[in-house]
């Protein structure tokens, strides 16, 4: 298959089909003015064209058991296609269990109606973990219908105390920050069958642990195992110390979040998840509307955005010949130069400079309180271009400082 597609003559049928004529061309480079660009161009519309009538190879198994032709089905994909394990684990649940994929996306809809987005892979992990007390898929097809039927009204209602702890407990209103959906699964375990909040210990421990996992990755490699790990955990009493211990024997004994973990990172960090964290807990606002800083907010002009406070055009001409592309993407989209605002707070700022428009939002919300509600520096004399590094050094230390004490608080 490499071979195949380091041939300069080697075209992707499925982006050619998704995304049409002119982005194949365009990634080939093939303008009007190319010598073999009619030619090419015939070619490849002449293959588009049969994208609507393209004729399928389909085989056609009679008369044999629902559990005996999810079994070729399964043989033939592991063979061919690479599946997930969920994939897997789902066509055998779904053939011992005639029905339930119905049910499954019955359940996903009420979660999106809650803003979260959880998948039929995600709810099939949840299943066998509680079915199973471990997180590999082998044990999926010596499971009877009745063990599923059980184990399925186990999820749900895991599923749905562990969304309230989140959005009541934990400062998140919807899956989209969460670093991995993973990191609901010992959750969803625990709250199967037991309370997240039944005292004020297990409350606190549940949240110190969930932070701390998504901060350091816990499920970033060697999922399964450490999952299967983790839920053992979960049948002691006090599990979140040896959850908790699964963390520091990978990162460190009770290590802390330090500068040098915010800089130079993105959006895609989990620490930019523990920004909106925090940035909830302190009921943050919008700096042009002063709306509260909310995922679920309603209406789509009160939907929440990230903002570069330093505008990422006038950076962009700034470090133009400063710093190499890489360098000066990396320093400008860094998370200590993001605020979260609303969509129309987002529209009205415009690209203001920071010096000139943190003034005016001093005056009108009458003084730096929704500044310190995202940990953002109201120094006047970090605001020029040239301080622009200063100012996320500040910056980081201020949300260094405000996360570390949060977690602390859970101890």
């Amino acid at each position: 298959m490499i071979k195949i597609e380091n041939k300069p003559n080697w075209i992707s049928v499925t982006k050619l089909f998704k995304e049409g004529v002119g982005s194949i061309l365009e990634d080939l480079k093939v303008g009007y003015d190319h010598p073999n660009f009619r030619k090419y161009n015939q070619r490849l519309n002449q293959l588009y064209s049969r994208k609507e009538s393209y004729l399928y190879p389909v085989q056609i198994i009679r008369d044999k058991p629902y559990w005996e032709v999810t079994e070729v089905f399964i043989r033939v994909n592991t063979s061919g296609t690479r599946l997930r394990g969920s994939d897997l684990a789902l066509a055998q649940i779904t053939s011992a269990w005639p029905g339930s994929m119905r049910l499954f996306e019955k359940f996903i809809d009420k979660c999106i109606e809650k803003d979260f987005y959880l998948d039929e892979n995600f709810l099939v992990r949840c299943l066998i973990c509680i079915a199973t007390d471990q997180a590999k898929f082998n044990k999926v097809g010596r499971m009877s219908s009745d063990n599923l039927k059980y184990s399925w009204e186990l999820t749900k209602k895991g599923v749905q105390k562990t969304i309230n702890f989140l959005k009541n407990n934990a400062f998140v209103d919807s899956s989209a920050l969460l670093p991995s959906p993973i990191l609901l699964v010992p959750l969803v375990y625990y709250s199967s069958k037991r309370d997240l909040c039944e005292t004020m210990a297990t409350e606190k421990g549940f949240l110190y642990w969930f932070y701390n996992a998504a901060i350091w990755g816990r499920y970033s490699a060697s999922m399964e195992t450490r999952l299967t790990q983790d839920l053992a955990a979960l049948s002691i009493e006090k599990p979140w110390i040896i959850l908790i211990d699964n963390i520091w024997q990978l990162v460190g004994k009770g290590r802390k979040i330090s500068v040098e973990d915010f800089r130079g990172k993105s959006i895609s960090s989990p620490l930019f998840f523990m920004m909106y964290v925090l940035a909830r807990k302190n009921q943050a606002r919008d700096l042009e509307t002063g709306d509260i800083i909310n995922y679920t907010n309603f209406g789509r002009n009160n939907k929440i955005e990230y903002d570069h406070i330093f505008p990422k055009s006038k950076l962009e001409l700034f470090f133009k010949n400063k710093l190499d592309n890489s360098k000066r993407k990396k320093a400008i989209n860094e998370i200590s130069n993001i605020a979260f605002m609303t969509k129309r707070g987002n529209i009205i700022k415009t690209n203001e400079d920071p010096d000139s428009y943190f003034p005016k939002v001093y005056n009108k919300f009458n003084g730096e309180d929704y500044f310190k509600r995202q940990q953002i520096s109201y120094d006047l004399n970090l605001l020029s271009y040239e301080k622009y590094q200063d100012f996320l050094d500040e910056r980081a230390e201020m949300l260094v400082k405000k996360i570390n004490e949060f977690l602390d608080s859970l101890k």
